[in-house]
């Protein structure tokens, strides 16, 4: 149908929610308390996807296509040429005809970002990736600005540097806006420092995964619990306690509590550490080391890349087109 199409939203909506009616029936057929559920049904939905998927996969491998990614029930390939959805269809009909299974192109992207195991450098994580579509938006699964423990300062410094990256469509030329990236960092470094930001940029929410009497050591969002149980409040497993770190002797201050925390108790090393880590979750896939990040941030630098990579046959420093840095406190 064509999404000019009166009758497109409402068919929309009505295929969304039957979708998510069958994620969910599909999730409670594996849930142990479940009075409907059966554990090797589960297994079977999960073997019968997988199969199909590998299917697809071989049958796209087997037409010249290389198999970026595969994510639950998604396949990413590319191939030279392959520019436009109709360049696929002889694709998508052959996966129908083998699978019985109805597929479709979801979107042609213009470039799309793995983002790699913080343990395993060389392994991607299934469920955290960025693509920039060709009208500007993006798809995005798993990063910071998606995750509800990022604090608003983080996930909207991420944010930016994505919409920095979405001006170049080509992923051959995206190191070539790397000073734009710097610029941002440096800005949102300097008004972490001078706490300029209003308090609740800095607050983190995350859910409590037990009670608290089952805590060996208690963690920064359970010390936040404890707060809030000494002035009487309620605090149960699997409640969302709000906190800002501090440089206070429990390290973390509770939101909820009657007295805010002032500015200059703010713990800025924990903020630093997520900011730097939130750019590198972004600037990775470009081959841009935590290290080498840390520097451009904290530190004076003198290259726009990694050694090895060149702009127009030179390479630039990394501070030619900044009006001011100054050295940051580590």
């Amino acid at each position: 149908m064509n999404k000019g199409d009166p009758r497109y939203a409402r068919y929309q909506a009505i295929k969304n929610a039957l979708k998510w009616l069958c994620v969910v029936a599909y999730g409670r057929l594996g849930f142990a308390n479940s009075t409907f559920g059966r554990i090797n049904s589960h297994e079977v939905v999960s073997f019968i996807g997988r199969k199909m998927l590998l299917k697809a996969k071989e049958i796209a491998e087997d037409h010249g296509f290389i198999v970026l990614h595969a994510y639950v029930d998604s396949l990413f390939i590319n191939k030279a040429g392959v520019q436009k959805e109709s360049d696929l269809q002889f694709l998508l009909d052959e996966i129908e005809q083998e699978t019985k299974l109805p597929i479709e192109v979801e979107e042609v992207y213009c470039w799309m970002a793995f983002v790699s195991s913080r343990q395993n450098p060389n392994l991607s994580v299934a469920n955290r990736f960025f693509g920039l579509k060709p009208d500007g938006e993006y798809k995005i699964r798993g990063i910071a600005c998606r995750r509800e423990d990022t604090p608003l300062l983080i996930a909207r410094t991420q944010l930016q540097i994505l919409q920095i990256l979405a001006q170049e469509t080509d992923p051959a030329k995206l190191n070539r806006l790397f000073p734009d990236v710097v610029r941002l960092l440096h800005d949102k470094a300097a008004a972490l420092y001078q706490r300029t930001l209003p308090l609740d940029e800095f607050l983190i929410t995350q859910r409590l995964s037990r009670d608290l009497v089952n805590y060996k050591t208690p963690s920064p969002v359970a010390c936040a619990a404890m707060q809030l149980q000494t002035i009487g409040r309620s605090v149960q497993m699997g409640q969302r306690i709000r906190y800002i770190y501090s440089i206070e002797e429990q390290r973390v201050h509770a939101w909820d509590l009657p007295e805010p925390l002032p500015v200059h108790h703010i713990h800025i090393a924990p903020y630093k550490e997520l900011l730097i880590r939130a750019a590198h979750e972004i600037l990775q896939p470009l081959g841009i080391s935590k290290k080498l990040l840390t520097d451009w941030i904290c530190s004076k630098s003198s290259y726009l890349a990694p050694p090895g990579v060149l702009i127009d046959g030179q390479e630039i420093p990394l501070l030619a087109s900044l009006h001011s840095w100054r050295q940051l406190p580590t």
